[in-house]
């Protein structure tokens, strides 16, 4: 009858009314996986804001708080902060950040003033660390002493000479030789020289602020400030573009470890005198390699959980944790800014890295 058939659709339309919610409540942890990101702001923004090595868990560092940013020769793209403590414009000392600007610098002067060649070998070998000073002592260095004082630290080893070997006295004894002739600059001094080399592509003088005369770690500057040198790289206004990744050296292989002590590094001996020589020392265990002032984030090996990441970035992280780097097709920058506890475990410098890497990749991506 007429009663029992409305029934029967009644009970037709309560079931597919459960099935349809039940199929909707089961699809929704995946819809919601499938859209963490979908572009590559958004991937950015959710590695900077989620990503383990970015925000902690999972046994690495929570590196927050930080501000980051990825921009192209123009602008910025994407940015973004977690905590307070830092913005684009919160000077910080930035360490071995710094080696990038006098890489810049050496270069721009062997090219404007044509008194030297950045190729020569004597000029080669301290720019890319393989002119023997295995360990420098910036201990005492203050913003009043010139250059030259503050390289009573520097220790010199015949037996590295020709081999990689990370240290910051490199440059310093490149600075204060009669090539560049700035030993008796003060920090203050090394700014306004800097700014007669190093301008934007209006032909301002680059933000290059120096809290000490110290080549390879003496800057204090913002992110913003950082930005338009790397913005200045990215439009060919500063001829180091052409030198980024060019006549790299040593293969990240090491013969002492890189928290050993300098008495350990000065026993180091030279492994080759060939620019792809194996490392006397290197901070960096994965095998990257080092050009004009810049390391080349270049180990994408099979045997190395971290390939996928190296994509040939030039970068130099500084020790604190700032972490500046331009990508391989020299069309994006980027920045990690932070001072982060020299305590930190991993280290500020190789938190910042990984976290910054991860950043990169998931922009250039569009994947978290």
């Amino acid at each position: 009858d007429s009663l029992a058939v409305m029934r029967q659709q009644f009970l037709i339309f309560l079931l597919c009314t459960i099935l349809s919610t039940e199929i909707v409540r089961s699809e929704e942890p995946r819809v919601i996986r499938a859209t963490q990101c979908n572009s590559a702001t958004s991937c950015a923004n959710w590695t900077a804001n989620n990503n383990p090595y970015c925000v902690g868990g999972s046994g690495h560092a929570n590196i927050s708080p930080f501000y980051w940013e990825i921009g192209n020769e123009t602008s910025v793209i994407v940015s973004g902060q977690k905590g307070s403590s830092y913005d684009r414009n919160t000077d910080m000392l930035i360490a071995s950040a710094s080696k990038f600007f006098f890489g810049a610098y050496a270069v721009e002067r062997s090219i404007v003033d044509g008194t030297y060649n950045v190729s020569d070998l004597n000029v080669y070998k301290y720019l890319t660390m393989r002119g023997g000073y295995v360990d420098f002592s910036s201990t005492g260095c203050t913003f009043l002493q010139t250059a030259s004082s503050c390289n009573s630290g520097n220790k010199y080893s015949t037996d590295e000479d020709g081999a990689f070997a990370y240290s910051g006295g490199h440059f310093q004894t490149l600075a204060v030789s009669p090539t560049l002739g700035l030993g008796d600059l003060k920090a203050d001094d090394v700014t306004s020289e800097y700014q007669k080399y190093l301008k934007d592509s209006s032909g301002n003088g680059l933000p290059a602020n120096f809290a000490t005369p110290l080549f390879a770690g003496g800057m204090k500057l913002s992110a913003g400030d950082y930005a338009l040198f790397l913005r200045s790289i990215l439009n060919g206004s500063l001829k180091i573009k052409n030198y980024l990744g060019k006549d790299k050296v040593g293969d990240g292989t090491y013969i002492v470890p890189p928290n050993s002590t300098s008495i350990d590094r000065l026993k180091c001996p030279g492994t080759s005198t060939s620019p792809t020589g194996g490392a006397c020392y290197s901070p960096v265990t994965e095998g990257f390699h080092y050009s004009y002032g810049h390391w080349i984030e270049d180990n994408n090996s099979t045997t190395n959980p971290n390939a996928q990441f190296n994509d040939g970035s030039f970068s130099s992280p500084g020790l604190y944790g700032f972490y500046p780097w331009i990508d391989q097709s020299k069309t994006f920058y980027g920045i990690v800014a932070r001072k982060g506890n020299l305590l930190e475990t991993g280290g500020p410098y190789l938190n910042s890295l990984e976290c910054g890497r991860r950043i990169r990749w998931s922009f250039l991506n569009s994947a978290p």
